[in-house]
């Protein structure tokens, strides 16, 4: 069709009120507002005669209408000269309708869908902030309420269905962290939190026609409710060796929500809900500053140890029948542990440099998938998107020019290491470097700035996806992003 993909058309707005009515009473008012009319990603079939990376043949706009307000406002209130009541106040809504997608990247009607979504979330937090000399800690509430509305029209080889699932979070939580310095050099610090949600949901399931308008209902599921609570703890020590290296251990315990699947394309999916992945983490490291902090290091290890651990599985198995689908099930256990260094140096009086390396090893310990998929023991397994080595790099150099404003020339150039994308460890991202550059010129006033940016500077080209759907013969990947240069014209106040 000779035409375009993958456009990117975003508008964001975002705006800020302080407001100080008296001494120590404080309240700042933010406002955000986005529009992203952006292309989703467009599927490269894998053997259609003429493709080629980043081509599609699909005839559909893959458009999106990405719509989201925020409003939030936090008040802060000084009781005394150690204590601080905070309130955060907050409310977020999200339509996106129509957002298209496709798995063939073919003409025809032969697999994709509409993913149209309806989101509105309030919040209300508050803390109490205590600073008593060697003491200082935090003592807050938090309650959530979010509704989540998805209707998902859908079509396989000129079959089309419809899903439409209404969820209703609510959730709250108590917590509590202190550190408490027992001598000038070593410290302690303990946290403990308690967290109850509850998940109320609706699935209904339709036949469409070749318009996606609604036929017939053809099953549902309703009322259905899932409430899961968690408590968590931290504790941790640290320990100045010396004045410019300070060192520190911990061991904290956390939960990843769960509840239902958001569209699931079958009842006995849509009727199992997820339980919380939960993840004991074991951290120690070390922080140092040298040569009067020109000269700035941080290392530190971990191992993290989950359960209940949340998957994303294909082509599924459900009560006998196969499911051209993806779903999130509780797949088991699983471990990562590895190695993080990163550094800063003021190299001259213009000239800033940073360098971070991480080493990571990931494996399932144990995979039980409980939708019934063959051969899905992935046991062994790295877990996705999860690279062995990363490795960056980067500067900052302010041009020393006689010239009215100010410039600076940055630069950045990062390898990651190949990654699997699934869970079964089959669909591979390989290695890659990636290069940006950019120049930022400050005008003499200080509040205009004008910027040219380049991201993939050496215009490297590798697959990041892959979904195969052996039932529809589909075989789509998808690729990084080209070359691309931005240029920003930016005014501050």
């Amino acid at each position: 069709m000779n035409r375009d993909v993958g456009a990117i058309d975003i508008d964001h707005f975002r705006a800020k009120l302080k407001f100080t009515p008296k001494d120590g009473i404080t309240f700042v008012l933010s406002a955000e507002k986005s529009r992203d009319y952006s292309h989703n990603a467009a599927g490269t079939p894998v053997t259609y005669p003429g493709t080629g990376p980043r081509i599609t043949f699909d005839d559909r706009v893959l458009s999106q209408r990405n719509n989201a307000h925020s409003l939030s406002l936090r008040s802060d209130f000084d009781l005394n000269e150690n204590l601080l009541l905070r309130s955060i106040t907050a409310y977020r809504e999200f339509e996106n309708e129509p957002n298209v997608w496709s798995n063939a990247g073919v003409p025809g009607d032969i697999s994709g869908f509409e993913l149209n979504i309806d989101q509105h979330q309030i919040s209300q937090e508050f803390q109490l902030l205590g600073n008593y000399d060697r003491l200082q800690f935090t003592i807050g509430a938090i309650g959530f309420r979010e509704n989540y509305v998805v209707d998902r029209p859908s079509w396989s080889n000129w079959v089309y269905r419809g899903i439409e699932t209404k969820t209703i979070v609510e959730s709250g939580a108590v917590y509590a962290q202190a550190n408490y310095k027992i001598t000038d050099r070593l410290g302690i610090t303990g946290g403990l939190r308690y967290t109850e949600q509850k998940d109320k949901y609706d699935w209904a399931a339709y036949n469409l026609n070749a318009d996606l308008e609604r036929i017939a209902l053809t099953a549902s599921l309703n009322n259905e409710v899932h409430k899961t609570n968690s408590f968590v703890p931290k504790i941790g020590i640290d320990f100045a060796v010396t004045p410019e290296i300070f060192s520190y251990a911990s061991l904290t315990k956390g939960t990843k929500s769960g509840g239902y699947n958001p569209v699931p394309a079958s009842l006995g999916v849509a009727e199992v809900p997820v339980e919380p992945e939960k993840v004991t983490t074991y951290e120690a490291g070390f922080k140092g500053s040298h040569f009067g902090g020109r000269f700035r290091t941080n290392l530190s290890v971990f191992y993290n140890d989950f359960t209940d651990y949340q998957a994303t599985v294909q082509n599924p198995i459900v009560n006998g029948v196969p499911l051209n689908i993806t779903v999130i099930v509780n797949a088991g256990k699983a471990k990562t542990y590895g190695a993080e260094f990163d550094a800063q140096a003021r190299v001259t009086e213009n000239l800033d440099w940073r360098v971070a390396i991480t080493y990571l090893k990931t494996e399932f310990t144990d995979f039980l998938n409980p939708t019934g998929a063959p051969a899905t023991d992935f046991k062994g397994k790295e877990l996705p998107r999860s690279p062995r080595w990363s490795i960056g790099t980067g500067f900052n150099y302010r041009v020393p020019l006689d010239i009215p404003g100010s410039l600076r020339l940055t630069g950045d150039a990062t390898y990651i290491d190949k990654t699997f994308e699934n869970v079964a460890n089959t669909v591979v991202v390989p290695s890659h470097t990636l290069v940006n550059a950019g120049a930022h010129y400050r005008f003499p006033k200080d509040t205009w700035s004008l910027s040219l940016t380049v991201n993939n500077l050496l215009d490297k080209t590798f697959v990041i996806t892959r979904t195969t759907q052996p039932a529809f013969g589909t075989d789509i990947v998808t690729y990084n992003q080209p070359r691309t240069a931005l240029v920003t014209l930016r005014h501050d106040f």
